[in-house]
């Protein structure tokens, strides 16, 4: 983290990382194909997955095809390919596109075989989008970085992201959504070390908190519905607290609370505690459309612990059945705080450029400045 936000506020330092970056690029590209061709049943030869696969191996084609720049010229060059990978991306590798599709595929299999394969395929997903939030960060930060700074930020990062700031922010966001689909919805109060700041992706914690505000405040007009008397709800506690090493915000509600199998499950892609989803009948190819329904497409809380883990940070989830969750979001604030990757990404010849296998090593990955290689270790 602290190398990145030096990247974004140094043009040289920066074209001389881009090399490193489109290497990088090229072999996160891989193994994110090797994990979709993990996928049982021949999955990968299917919809969507086998376009995906051909897009990440077209990427990767134009990307050894970029020269190694060195100078401001050739970076540009070099940049607008990364522009068009991130593009690419956005829509063929989407979560709506890649879960409508397991969706499908599992859906063939009957109720005894989706309950065989989840585990794998959870596993198999959860690389794949974990290698993919890396893959579109990185580019996003450098083409940012490129764009020239925005006041208070290095390329994507906020220098002084305020937690409390983006909690009353997706506060509203939640409470809209809450009313629009129950007509009801409790106060969400920010509460603690409201003042505390540190560096962050402002897009990617408005994100997580959404989705853990929108989850507690549907549990708590559930549990506590008066009709048209909003005063008689509970409130959901928000509270920040802050350490040397970390921030945490604690969301606690007074809600239905989770049962055991919804707890075993909470962190399965695709399982959902509401009765209908509304992956029915929604062609959209965005990746926030989860956050236009109150609930329903299974993928908020794997999603947003992922996204914590990412960054170093992580998620805890504690449930009393009738009594109501709280959920833990890590901040790490640590100077040399990592990217989280999944260690079984690994290379698959097939879907590598015949010159890219050395470039593996570089999944240890350090920035010009470094002490340290990043820690790559399993996320679950």
């Amino acid at each position: 983290m602290r190398d990145l936000c030096a990247l974004g506020l140094d043009q040289q330092q920066r074209i001389s990382h881009t090399s490193l970056l489109r290497r990088e690029l090229c072999v996160r590209l891989a193994q994110s194909a090797t994990q979709l061709r993990a996928l049982p049943h021949g999955w990968a030869d299917r919809h969507p997955f086998q376009e995906i696969i051909n897009s990440h191996n077209h990427a990767i084609h134009s990307l050894e095809s970029c020269p190694c720049p060195p100078d401001a010229a050739q970076d540009q060059e070099v940049t607008d390919v990364f522009k068009s990978v991130f593009e690419d991306l956005k829509v063929v590798g989407s979560v709506p596109n890649m879960l409508r599709g397991l969706q499908e595929l599992i859906g063939e299999l009957g109720t005894d075989g989706s309950l065989e394969i989840t585990p794998q395929v959870n596993k198999i997903i959860l690389n794949f989008f974990t290698l993919r939030t890396g893959l579109r960060f990185l580019i996003q930060h450098h083409v940012e970085s490129c764009q020239g700074r925005k006041f208070g930020f290095s390329g994507s990062l906020e220098l002084k992201c305020s937690p409390a700031k983006i909690a009353k922010s997706a506060a509203r966001d939640s409470s809209l959504l809450c009313r629009a689909a129950l007509g009801q919805v409790p106060r969400i109060v920010v509460t603690g070390a409201v003042h505390e700041s540190l560096p962050y992706v402002p897009a990617v914690l408005q994100y997580v908190l959404t989705e853990i505000f929108k989850n507690a405040c549907r549990a708590v007009v559930e549990r506590h519905r008066v009709f048209g008397y909003d005063d008689n709800i509970p409130p959901v506690q928000c509270e920040i607290e802050s350490t040397s090493e970390s921030l945490t915000i604690s969301v606690r509600d007074a809600g239905c609370g989770m049962s055991r199998e919804q707890q075993t499950r909470m962190w399965d892609f695709l399982y959902t505690t509401t009765s209908s989803s509304p992956w029915n009948g929604e062609k959209s190819s965005g990746d926030n459309k989860s956050q236009g329904v109150l609930a329903g497409y299974g993928v908020g809380l794997p999603l947003s612990r992922m996204y914590a883990r990412y960054f170093g940070g992580d998620l805890k989830v504690s449930s009393q059945e009738g009594r109501g969750t709280e959920v833990r979001i890590i901040l790490s604030r640590a100077a040399f705080c990592s990217e989280v990757l999944p260690s079984s990404a690994h290379p698959a010849r097939q879907v590598l450029p015949s010159n890219a296998h050395e470039d593996f090593s570089l999944l240890n990955m350090t920035f010009p400045g470094s002490s340290s290689t990043s820690e790559v270790h399993h996320m679950i």
